[in-house]
């Protein structure tokens, strides 16, 4: 089960998804890693996986982190991710 709040779909073809319906999948290059990381393998095990695109310059990201920090702590335990 992935969640997205907010977020678009994938492409304009797509049709918005009803919230906790299962996510696309999607690869993307891992810049710590050097190799391909895919939603799917992240969210194998998971009861929930939360999913947050934010930039290290942005001060209103910035602002958001602690909040993740927190929600991380309160409900990995649980079986969320949080990437």
């Amino acid at each position: 089960l992935a969640l997205a709040l907010g977020a678009a779909p994938l492409c304009a073809a797509d049709p918005p998804r009803p919230v906790g319906s299962k996510a696309a999948d999607f690869t993307l290059p891992d810049p710590l890693a050097g190799t391909p990381w895919a939603l799917a393998d992240a969210a194998r095990d998971a009861k929930a996986t939360v999913i947050v695109f934010t930039a290290a310059d942005c001060p209103v990201c910035k602002a958001y982190w602690p909040r993740l920090a927190e929600l991380h702590k309160r409900y990995a335990k649980d079986g969320a991710v949080f990437v």
